[in-house]
């Protein structure tokens, strides 16, 4: 909402002062005040600019069971197409091979709101991902693989990457994490296990990213 200004030196305004004291005696004095000079404008108008909020579709999830082939409990997929968003992540572990994607995107426009000026010629959505915040310049996933190696997450061409410190693994990507920027959609391949929870009911326990590891951000252009 940065104001707009009117051009330099482009108005002023001539006043009159005229006093008149209890004698009827008079003075009378007239001076041009510039109102927009160089440096200072007393006239502006403010932009209603857009607004635009989102929350986190919480009922939507990307996750990938490391069972060979597609589970159904989970969100895998054999789509080639998927596959092919990862095909320039260098140095891909060969642990194993998987994929999954998201049904939906993962946060949710709850307002868009165009302001006086209103729409563009074609409203634009963007979505993308960005990490977290650094600590020591390690950004931690908070997941290890099954032999106990951290996984730091790194933000490669626009694809989040989890890679493997130490080890034989070493530098090799163990994950890696792709937004569709039309939709929101974000896919998730999975080249190295990692350690998962134990517990004694179930073999299919959860292994999470630490909150706020990995963001999504959403670039909404509703001002041509």
């Amino acid at each position: 909402e940065a104001p707009l200004y009117l051009p330099e030196s482009s108005l002023s305004i001539n006043l009159t002062v005229k006093l008149t004291d209890n004698d009827d005696d008079e003075s009378e004095a007239g001076a041009a005040v510039v109102v927009i000079d160089g440096n200072t404008t007393f006239i502006s108008f403010d932009d209603d600019g857009p607004k635009v909020e989102i929350s986190a579709n919480t009922a939507v999830t990307v996750t990938h069971d490391e069972t060979a082939g597609v589970d159904a409990d989970a969100d895998d997929t054999a789509d080639g197409a998927v596959a092919a968003l990862f095909a320039g992540v260098g140095a891909q572990g060969d642990d194993m091979e998987g994929y999954a994607q998201s049904s939906a995107a993962l946060v949710t426009i709850d307002l868009a709101d165009f302001g006086t000026d209103g729409a563009a010629d074609s409203e634009d959505t963007v979505y993308s991902l960005e990490l977290g915040e650094a600590v020591d310049d390690v950004l931690d996933s908070g997941l290890t693989t099954t032999d106990g190696h951290p996984i730091h997450l790194f933000l490669e061409g626009g694809i989040i990457v989890g890679r493997v410190s130490g080890g034989d693994d070493d530098g090799e990507a163990a994950f890696a994490i792709a937004i569709d920027p039309a939709n929101g959609k974000v896919s998730l391949a999975q080249w190295i296990s990692v350690t998962n929870p134990t517990s004694p009911d179930s073999y299919d326990e959860p292994a999470s990213l630490l909150n706020e590891a990995v963001k999504v951000v959403v670039t909404v252009i509703l001002e041509g």
